[in-house]
């Protein structure tokens, strides 16, 4: 009983932290899945503090509360999203892949210090 207890106390915590760091105005993105249809991934994600501006992508000036988001496959960039939960890699290799999202400013440079998500793998048929 007393380790179930200790272990509801170590997520309690964790999960008070992690909603503590999504609320202290810090931009983020998290990766919540990598889908492959065909050859495009679909990408969903999760962003806090960080406004999609669809307009002013590849525009500057840059604003210093939104942007866009962009797609990563294997270390390398494939596409970008100005969609809040949603976005694709195009043209992707039969095989398995790593998928990682980040966070960018109009001008499609990014952000300092980066807001990268940590990576997904998936296999694209």
């Amino acid at each position: 009983m007393r380790k179930l207890a200790a272990l509801i106390a170590v997520l309690m915590l964790a999960f008070v932290g992690a909603a503590a760091a999504r609320d202290n105005g810090t931009p983020g993105i998290a990766l919540l899945s990598a889908k492959a249809t065909g050859h495009t991934i679909i990408v969903t994600v999760r962003i806090h503090d960080w406004k999609m501006l669809p307009s002013r992508v590849g525009k500057k000036p840059n604003s210093a509360t939104g942007g866009h988001w962009h797609v990563f496959i294997d270390g390398k960039y494939n596409n970008f999203s100005a969609n809040a939960t949603t976005g694709k890699a195009l043209k992707v290799k039969s095989g398995w892949h790593t998928v990682m999202a980040e966070l960018a400013n109009n001008d499609h440079s990014e952000l300092s210090p980066p807001r990268k998500s940590k990576t997904m793998r998936v296999h694209v048929g």
